[in-house]
């Protein structure tokens, strides 16, 4: 996807500029972020305020646009920012685009056809919708992820921990714009219900592949337990069980059988609150394991050489 330039050795940083050899993940999942949910935030808004004004011609057009958003935006980041160092993430164009093609091809279709999740889990309590969502399509999209990144690149293009925070979020925006596409193609939608729909899918998808992205850099690095990536899968497939119904009642329809009006703004915010504290525990996380392995490294370095 990227050409390297391979220099020989790294310079030194120059006018403050990164050192590292790899390009920088957080700010490009933040950026991302705040472009989707700034979109769904304004449109949400429009509608309370003036809701003519989200009368345009080629309305469904730009719907689908907005379906498509977060593939676009991720990509033109990772392109820009890439190309820009050392040691490109050369794995990220396969597994965004296998991802993106697998998830709207044979797993959506799936999901439907074998778990028929929109015939029975409307319907059923609360907690069954809960469990439902988690057995069905938290499980499927988190092993999506995972093993996308497992085959593509955990042998050849994991050097570093924040390389597979990278594929992972890859893969999950991949998974989350086919999600989106794959709606529209079910039913219509109006311009700020799509978009909060849109982003409401990219929250819960990032902190999902952020908390698998954990469960992965403990294995390969830290050498942690053997429960930890099956405790991090659960959890990641738990995460979307609960949030999905819980922003289907915010967004259309409550988790109870009884009538009630949409909320777009108050699902926008519960998913934004969602994925930014899950961006900030996940960091916190990921930054303190690679601070202990450095400062491990330096224990053993003094000890071999004292």
């Amino acid at each position: 996807m990227f050409r390297s330039k391979t220099p020989a050795l790294i310079e030194p940083p120059i006018n403050g500029t990164n050192p590292r050899p790899y390009a920088p993940i957080w700010t490009r999942i933040i950026t991302l972020v705040a472009i989707v949910s700034a979109i769904a935030g304004i449109l949400s808004t429009l509608r309370l305020v003036s809701p003519a004004l989200l009368t345009i011609p080629y309305a469904n057009a730009v719907t689908v646009l907005l379906s498509l958003l977060p593939i676009i935006i991720w990509a033109s980041l990772s392109i820009r920012q890439e190309r820009s160092v050392s040691q490109p993430r050369v794995a990220l164009l396969s597994i965004g685009f296998t991802a993106f093609l697998t998830t709207y091809t044979l797993v959506l279709p799936f999901i439907d056809r074998i778990f028929t999740t929109n015939q029975w889990l409307p319907l059923a309590s609360a907690v069954d919708r809960i469990l439902g969502y988690t057995f069905t399509v938290g499980i499927t999209q988190t092993g999506v992820v995972y093993a996308l990144v497992m085959l593509l690149a955990w042998r050849n293009h994991v050097r570093y921990r924040d390389d597979i925070i990278a594929y992972c979020i890859t893969a999950a925006v991949g998974y989350t714009t086919a999600e989106n596409l794959y709606f529209l193609s079910q039913y219509s939608s109006l311009l700020d219900a799509g978009a909060t729909r849109f982003f409401s899918n990219l929250a819960v998808s990032v902190v999902s592949s952020l908390i698998l992205s954990y469960g992965l850099t403990q294995t390969r690095f830290d050498r942690a337990s053997s429960v930890i990536m099956p405790f991090t899968l659960i959890i990641s497939a738990i995460l979307i069980g609960i949030f999905t119904p819980l922003q289907s009642g915010l967004t259309s329809a409550s988790l109870s059988l009884e009538p009630s009006v949409p909320r777009p703004l108050l699902g926008l915010g519960l998913a934004l609150a969602i994925v930014v504290a899950g961006i900030a525990i996940t960091n916190w996380l990921l930054t303190s394991a690679e601070n202990r392995a450095r400062e491990a490294e330096t224990v053993a370095f003094m000890d071999e050489y004292s």
